[in-house]
């Protein structure tokens, strides 16, 4: 697993709460639960029935009615500064802090069949860890100040205290089993200012579990990823990876057919970028983008490959798209085009194989370790291999990662490693094959489409389905190429075969943008679905097939010419950034699991011994 689609898995850590209403709902019940859990062990002393009417009455109107009443109240205190507590939102928060509080009061209560002074400990430690509990959420997700985050994390708990003692002092007699906490105010204060301090120190530790690595609070960036998971703010995350990031010199590769009236037919991109980290953040988007906005300003078709490239060449902003966008436009009107191209040839060595294919003085290599699972393969190997291939005497090779593998074990491909020599070894054997081909007339004809239901969810992109089919000598030859972050296993050879069966294609490659736009949609199982995954494989095979057609109607003459740019000033996340990131959820969970240990089991002991004082 590549390392920050093991930060992406947080998604399926995730939930997603019912609406308003079932959420009233549901309060209500495991109000009158906690009530009744809490306080039925005083019945078991007592045997008293009204023991059933006082916890109806505190589980309706001492926890749901506090539950209500304190969210209304808090809503307009912080409205507009913390947009991620919506109403259903606080709500929640509200309920989780009230079961929080009473399952510390009502285990040991319960325990002790009542025992009044377990019963006024307990409650009062539940209280101030509640407090705590929230005083740490609302920190953790706002950026408001300390008195004010102390305010909307104390109104429920004490509002619910209060009306608690009005139902015991109102509604029913003072030799009620029950216990009043009334007059010990004072050691509740106390208590609560133990919790305070060590809440404090709890929220420091925390934040700096990362801060020495690089300079941002732990707190800090999990706050910009709430912002993301719950509004869709991508600028706070952004900003904070470009604050991290590092600058880098790019190459993107152009490959471009022109028909015979001198129009722009069809464009094909293979950017070293990351399409990366997910959703929209960052390049994300960057192959729908490109395909975008080019189609809209050249009229050409536009597919975009996945060159070389893992997670430290994410962009850190989106705002970057723009200017990668102009800087290939800029060099669209100075590249020369030639005729001709060869057919695709095929080696293997080992588990990796490759498909090669020269386009006037441009060589194209595409790997592939399908069937077996395989994630990114990282600049360095791509590099690498083209320098090599080079030697063997093609020209201006560029490399294709074609991303269309992936199980449930996968790694990245990097420098040194057994698939990366196995890599190499197989693009010289295609190499050699490639020198001994002739160049022959090329024709082509390209389709795209995205009317098929298949959602961000199910792993299908903005940008759809893409085939670029070519006659060469007489035979055709396809690139298939999905807006999608992989394939699963097995998808890739199904629509080759048919592609052969029924088209008559001599041969194809099927590949994916490797687009994380499809990434941390949703929160299933890792955080996203490789496409082919849970779907109707015969209707997206079907669909395939019907855009190969109709790129054969199209089907011309055209001349190739190609441009590899190298853009510069490119911000990305960069290998030790990356490195930190995605320790930092494993990390930050250790520290805070830690410190709160250290931190909060001593405050527990303090307050029980500072009871003995009082009780």
């Amino acid at each position: 697993m590549s390392r920050v689609e093991g930060v992406v898995n947080v998604y399926s850590k995730l939930f997603t709460l019912p609406d308003a209403r079932k959420l009233l709902v549901i309060s209500l019940f495991v109000s009158i639960f906690m009530a009744f859990f809490s306080n039925v062990s005083f019945y078991f002393r007592t045997l008293s029935l009204i023991i059933f009417l006082y916890i109806f009455c505190e589980g309706v109107i001492g926890i749901w009615g506090s539950l209500i009443i304190s969210t209304i109240i808090n809503m307009p205190l912080i409205e507009g500064k913390i947009k991620v507590l919506n109403f259903r939102r606080l709500m929640a928060l509200n309920i989780f802090s009230a079961v929080l509080l009473y399952a510390i009061y009502g285990l040991p209560t319960l325990v002790t069949l009542g025992n009044r002074n377990v019963a006024i400990l307990s409650l009062l430690i539940g209280t101030a860890i509640a407090i705590s509990f929230r005083i740490i959420a609302c920190y953790s997700i706002s950026q408001l100040s300390l008195m004010n985050i102390i305010a909307v994390s104390t109104l429920q708990p004490f509002l619910l205290l209060l009306m608690r003692e009005g139902l015991l002092i109102f509604l029913f007699p003072q030799e009620f089993p029950i216990p009043s906490i009334g007059k010990y105010t004072v050691l509740l204060i106390a208590i609560l200012v133990l919790f305070l301090f060590s809440t404090l120190i709890y929220l420091k530790t925390v934040d700096n579990s990362i801060k020495s690595s690089l300079n941002i609070g732990g707190l800090e960036f999990f706050r910009a990823f709430i912002a993301e998971w719950t509004e869709q703010e991508e600028e706070p995350l952004e900003a904070l990876l470009t604050r991290i990031g590092e600058e880098r010199t790019l190459p993107v590769a152009i490959l471009c057919f022109k028909d015979m009236k001198d129009d722009l037919k069809a464009i094909l991109l293979i950017p070293t970028i990351h399409p990366g980290p997910f959703k929209t953040i960052g390049s994300s988007i960057l192959p729908y983008f490109l395909t975008r906005e080019l189609k809209q300003k050249t009229g050409a078709e536009v597919i975009v490959l996945h060159g070389p490239c893992d997670h430290s060449l994410n962009l850190t902003s989106r705002r970057q798209l723009q200017y990668i966008l102009d800087e290939i436009l800029r060099n669209l009107n100075d590249i020369d085009y030639v005729d001709g191209a060869t057919q695709i040839v095929h080696a293997r060595e080992g588990t990796m194989s490759v498909k090669a294919q020269i386009f006037g003085d441009f060589t194209l290599i595409v790997a592939t370790r399908s069937p077996l699972p395989m994630d990114d393969i990282t600049l360095s190997v791509g590099l690498l291999t083209t320098q090599i291939i080079e030697k063997e005497g093609v020209k201006k090779a560029f490399f294709v990662d074609a991303h269309n593998c992936i199980g449930e074990i996968f790694e990245d491909v990097f420098i040194g490693s057994k698939v990366a020599e196995e890599l190499i070894l197989a693009a010289q054997k295609s190499a050699k094959q490639l020198l001994n081909m002739p160049m022959r007339p090329l024709k082509v004809g390209i389709a795209k489409g995205r009317d098929i239901n298949i959602p961000l969810e199910k792993g299908l992109g903005s940008d759809g389905i893409s085939v670029l089919l070519m006659e060469i000598g007489g035979e055709y030859y396809a690139y298939v190429v999905f807006d999608s972050n992989n394939l699963d296993l097995g998808l890739r050879e199904q629509i080759i075969d048919r592609l052969k069966r029924e088209l008559r294609i001599k041969d194809a490659e099927v590949m994916t943008t490797d687009t994380h736009e499809v990434n941390a949609v949703s929160t299933g199982k890792g955080g996203y679905v490789p496409l082919g995954k849970g779907i109707n494989r015969e209707e997206l095979i079907s669909y395939v097939i019907s855009l190969a057609k109709k790129a054969e109607k199209n089907m011309e003459p055209v001349k190739v010419g190609s441009k590899i740019v190298k853009i510069s000033k490119l911000k990305v996340m960069g290998e030790h950034q990356v490195s930190v990131l995605t320790s930092a959820v494993p990390i930050g969970y250790s520290v805070a699991k830690n410190a709160a240990i250290a931190t909060f089991v001593p405050t527990i002991v303090a307050s029980i011994l500072l009871s003995m004082l009082f009780i």
